[in-house]
């Protein structure tokens, strides 16, 4: 997955205000120490059609269940269970969220129609 490419700090403030600076969607995976996490990361979010359509339209954050930067997004979008990836948009609204396996076929179109809504905003 992409790699937001920092170390010191909190991620997640930094990457909400690059997401509305940018005018891209905010898309958060939060992984656990599980093996649908793992599927998860070696398979969807490698997938070349998922790469493209992050790199094109969404800054993309990765964080680790029980984190500080999980805790902190999680008390402002409650996660029922991990993995789990939300997409917000401009507003701070969630606009699409999925918890557990996705296929990349159905991540990328997720990710496409959030992304047409978010042209219409």
């Amino acid at each position: 997955p992409p790699s937001p490419g920092f170390r010191t700090g909190s991620a997640f403030p930094y990457a909400i205000n690059q997401s509305r600076r940018k005018k891209k969607l905010f898309v958060i995976y939060i992984s656990g120490q599980d093996e649908t996490s793992s599927s998860l990361e070696q398979s969807t979010l490698v997938d070349e059609h998922v790469a493209a359509v992050i790199s094109r339209c969404c800054i993309f954050l990765q964080l680790k269940q029980g984190d500080v930067d999980a805790l902190q997004f999680s008390a402002i979008y409650p996660q029922k269970s991990v993995p789990s990836i939300s997409v917000v948009g401009l507003s701070g609204a969630m606009l699409w969220n999925h918890e557990g396996y996705i296929s990349p076929e159905d991540l990328k179109e997720s990710i496409d129609k959030a992304w047409a809504a978010l042209q219409l905003q």
